[in-house]
């Protein structure tokens, strides 16, 4: 028969002491210390308990005994001062990642970072490369309906002797319908 009263296992006194160990670090935790690390400072509740050495839980719970109310998901994580502080030190040649102002989209043309230019992407301000080296060559931009053809085939290739400019898109798919016509009668002979 079992003894009258409660009693616990070993394992979890242990840990109701490690509890009551992390109440006391808690407590040490001022309030206003609190409201400037999570509300100012926009800190998570997972990096303050790093900071402390408590574990996430254990930061809401106490910010919900002082009556502090989390942020929702719908909620910036970031301040607007502190993204743009952010985004400035980490554009252009100050991001690790910088190549120059050169990547390349998913079918594979080259793209250069050219800001100001008619035709730039609203996102980074990017032009297709081919492009450029087409309007360097006219000594004007190109309108929207001119097109760039690759004469090899390769859109990685933006030699500007590689490069007719198509005045449509009708001119270009002749260019192609010629294209193939001749690589059928090379099969031929």
């Amino acid at each position: 028969m079992r003894e009258v009263g409660f009693h616990h296992s070993e394992e979890t006194k242990r840990k109701l002491s490690a509890n009551h160990y992390n109440s006391k670090k808690i407590r040490s935790v001022s309030r206003e210390w609190l409201v400037h690390q999570y509300y100012d400072l926009r800190n998570s509740s997972c990096s303050i308990a790093k900071e402390v050495g408590v574990k996430p839980v254990t930061i809401c719970r106490a910010m919900e005994r002082m009556g502090l109310k989390r942020r929702g998901p719908q909620e910036p994580r970031w301040s607007k001062e502190a993204k743009e502080r952010f985004s400035a030190s980490q554009t252009g040649e100050k991001n690790k990642v910088w190549n120059g102002g050169k990547s390349y989209v998913g079918a594979g043309y080259v793209m250069v970072r050219a800001k100001g230019h008619p035709s730039a992407t609203k996102l980074g301000g990017y032009v297709q490369e081919h492009r450029l080296i087409a309007e360097k060559v006219l000594g004007r931009y190109l309108k929207p309906t001119e097109l760039v053809h690759h004469i090899n085939g390769n859109i990685k290739d933006n030699r500007h002797c590689n490069l007719v400019i198509c005045q449509d898109q009708a001119y270009h798919k002749l260019l192609h319908k010629r294209i193939r016509a001749n690589e059928r009668q090379k099969r031929i002979l």
